[in-house]
């Protein structure tokens, strides 16, 4: 059996719709059936996820880039973020106005991004003098000279606006559908405006991948942000395959590791110190020299139109599908019915119509509370599922 399609829970709904019938409400039907999906996820725990941190990291900073003409490009042993070093450019004032400033050859050479299903570029940056938003652009090339034409084997998105001269920031930018595409071997940095005598610094570039096809996690010294789609508190946390103690609160990690905030070395304990926010007991230096793995339970993905994209309904048992096809009527409005004329029957049947939807209603109200009571108990009983990696 196939796993039923938003377009399929969409007929179940306009055929039982309390109301008139009409051009159907698609969007708000839309917008129910993933807060069905939502509510499936929170109060069964049903969809099992693994976050870990092995986004790619394609440039990190320990080698120079090959730099344009009046482009100094070095490594940076004082200015960096993560490792040991960053890239650093000198641009002199005889550079000109535009054009390519650097690129540096991916580290693992030539990545299809379509196949491993890379969304976003994300860099640490430092500018000696602050930058306007599209003064420089990043771009993704298929070219080993990253010389390929701009739409062509070469694709770039702009940087945002750097307002604060000599802090780092890490800009993470979405890819086009264009870049998806690409299988590039190098990475750039292009001028769009002049950008003036002054120092760059780039570090840590990265290949950001959805959670669902691994990755989804960042280590920003002890700290990690954590995925929306994340539901807490997490099953297990990892650290190169051994469990962390926790998730600890903020005091307890105070009374049981003192000094967490700034030491190093390899975590043993986890703490949550916000609704999104994990931290380590300790900074493990770069986000690669360890493995940090999160297993624990996700919401479940929205409907979309993007056959690409997944479909929640494949993580739902078959005999339970329709329940957010209940879900949506059960929350629909009832339309009182209009009588067709101004005669006692005709009002007659326009009451027992308007009783009709108000019985619809309350019949789907009772399949989505018996169906969830009954997935909630299938999901309790399972012993073992297996992670979804």
């Amino acid at each position: 059996m196939n796993n039923l399609t938003w377009a399929e829970i969409g007929e179940y709904v306009t055929a039982n719709l309390p109301k008139d019938s009409g051009q159907p409400n698609v969007s708000l039907h839309r917008t129910l059936g993933n807060q069905a999906c939502r509510k499936l996820a929170e109060l069964t725990r049903l969809y099992k996820r693994v976050w870990d941190n092995s986004d790619r990291v394609i440039a990190a900073g320990e080698a120079a880039w090959t730099p344009a003409a009046n482009v100094l490009a070095t490594v940076d042993y004082t200015y960096r973020v993560v490792g040991k070093a960053s890239a650093h450019l000198h641009i002199e004032d005889a550079f000109g106005s535009t054009g390519t400033v650097a690129y540096v050859t991916i580290a693992q050479g030539a990545l299809k991004l379509a196949t491993i299903g890379v969304t976003q570029i994300a860099l640490r940056v430092r500018s000696s003098i602050a930058r306007a938003a599209g003064a420089f652009t990043v771009g993704l090339d298929s070219s080993e000279t990253f010389g390929g034409t701009e739409g062509g084997t070469k694709e770039s998105v702009p940087l945002p606006a750097i307002y604060q001269p000599h802090q780092w920031v890490r800009v993470v930018l979405n890819l086009t559908t264009a870049q998806k595409a690409l299988t590039p071997v190098t990475v750039g940095l292009t001028a769009a405006v002049d950008p003036g005598h002054s120092e760059l610094y780039i570090d840590d570039v990265q290949l950001l991948m959805p959670a669902s096809l691994g990755g989804g996690l960042a280590i920003d010294g002890n700290s990690i942000t954590l995925p929306v789609d994340m539901l807490l508190p997490p099953d297990v946390v990892e650290w190169d395959g051994s469990a962390l103690v926790g998730p600890k609160t903020e005091a307890e990690l105070d009374l049981i590791c003192p000094g967490w905030r700034t030491a190093t070395g390899t975590p043993r304990v986890v703490g949550i110190t916000d609704a999104r926010t994990m931290v380590l007991n300790t900074s493990p230096g770069s986000g690669n020299e360890g493995k940090l793995v999160i297993r624990g339970k996700a919401y479940l993905p929205d409907f979309s139109d993007d056959t690409q994209e997944p479909n929640p309904m494949d993580y739902v048992a078959a005999g339970h599908q329709f329940l957010v096809a209940y879900y949506v009527v059960s929350r629909l409005p009832v339309q009182p019915a209009r009588p067709v004329a101004a005669t006692g029957e005709a009002i007659r049947e326009a009451m027992e119509e308007t009783q009709r939807r108000v019985a619809v209603k309350t019949e789907h109200a009772i399949l989505w509370e018996q169906g969830l009571a009954e997935i909630s108990g299938a999901v309790a009983r399972a012993t073992k599922v297996q992670f979804v990696a």
